[in-house]
């Protein structure tokens, strides 16, 4: 699949007040956007890893390692591009007291991903990635 533009507007109402719901197509948005980083990473020369994403529908009730991938992907991700208002996600235990994402974390998860891709085609088309670190140490001994 191709990028697809992240929803960084939730809110608890929608505009005509009912409920706002997170579901399966924006999880499937979220899932799908940070492979279509990693796709970008790999091709450009980067070596990463992502924990497995299962995919849901509406038959499936999620775990919280499903949650818990995606969260950790992105500070993954981020390892290659931080965006300057980054901040990590949340860790989800499964002891029952975990509250889903809220608002407030899916606008953070959508943007993240949002700017960890723009982020690294910017920072590609300036400075290529090599795989080479050059440094410069000093004198050598006499």
């Amino acid at each position: 699949m191709a990028w697809i533009n992240p929803n960084t507007s939730w809110s608890v109402t929608n505009a005509d007040g009912s409920y706002q719901y997170f579901n399966v197509t924006d999880y499937n948005r979220i899932t799908n956007n940070i492979l279509q980083v990693l796709s970008y990473a790999l091709s450009v020369g980067y070596v990463l890893t992502l924990l497995t994403m299962v995919s849901i529908d509406y038959t499936t009730i999620p775990p919280e390692s499903l949650f818990n991938a995606v969260e950790r992907n992105i500070e993954a991700l981020a390892k290659l591009y931080t965006s300057p208002t980054f901040v990590s996600g949340r860790i989800f235990i499964g002891d029952g007291n975990d509250a889903a994402w809220t608002a407030s974390d899916l606008n953070r998860i959508e943007q993240e991903i949002n700017d960890i891709y723009f982020g690294l085609q910017r920072a590609y088309a300036v400075a290529p990635f090599s795989g080479q670190f050059n440094f410069y140490s000093g004198n050598l001994y006499a």
